[in-house]
């Protein structure tokens, strides 16, 4: 498709719908060109190929419903925030990019993903498993989980960081992040919490070397 489509300077109070006149085929394309702008829920329908380009600046969409774009590439120097990234994307390439890559609300399917030269974030909350690939990159990147992450992944590399994020652990209950689970990791965060004052949960960091 010929035409690019962009969002500058949003405040994040509003949704922005682009709609295509013809997106019938079965690899459509488009570009999304964000220069520090901030949106609530991004649609863009019928694309199977999206690229978001980061013209300038950091931008954050909260939500991006694409409902066929099987492909998300992130390109450009501005730094690129998706809070909610379509369930349908199966393949997010940012190794064009330049700038810090954020995608979150990771589906359950098999993702492969590549980062690029920034420090990039890839938030799978619970769906994280042996069938995901996940290339860092060359900046000091991190991986986001909701639960135990016990077993070898071996197809993350490149990984820095892993973080476990939870808002409920859970009573009598026992999270465990293995240092062995993404071998290329040094660094382990904690964001994690219990719903109910006076609960008793653990979170533990095994085999770290």
């Amino acid at each position: 498709l010929g035409v690019d489509v962009a969002i500058e300077n949003g405040d994040g109070s509003f949704d922005v719908d682009f709609a295509y006149a013809s997106v019938t085929g079965t690899s459509d394309a488009a570009t999304m060109n964000l220069a520090s702008s901030d949106a609530e829920t991004v649609t863009i329908a019928g694309i199977e190929t999206l690229t978001i380009n980061g013209e300038s600046g950091d931008s954050d969409i909260a939500v991006l419903t694409t409902t066929a774009a099987t492909t998300v590439n992130v390109t450009g120097a501005g730094g690129v925030d998706v809070n909610n990234i379509d369930d349908a994307t199966t393949t997010i390439n940012a190794a064009a990019s330049t700038g810090d890559v954020e995608i979150r609300g990771i589906g359950a399917v098999d993702m492969t993903i590549t980062g690029g030269a920034g420090g990039d974030t890839f938030d799978f909350a619970g769906t994280l498993d042996g069938d995901d690939t996940v290339a860092g990159g060359d900046g000091t990147d991190r991986v986001v989980v909701s639960g135990s992450e016990t077993a070898a992944l071996s197809g993350v590399t490149s990984v820095e960081e892993i973080e476990i994020d939870t808002d409920d652990i859970g009573d009598s209950t026992t999270v465990t992040i293995s240092g062995t689970a993404i071998s290329s990791a040094t660094k382990f965060v904690a964001r994690a919490n219990t719903a109910t004052d006076n609960d008793d949960a653990t979170l533990a960091f095994t085999n770290l070397e």
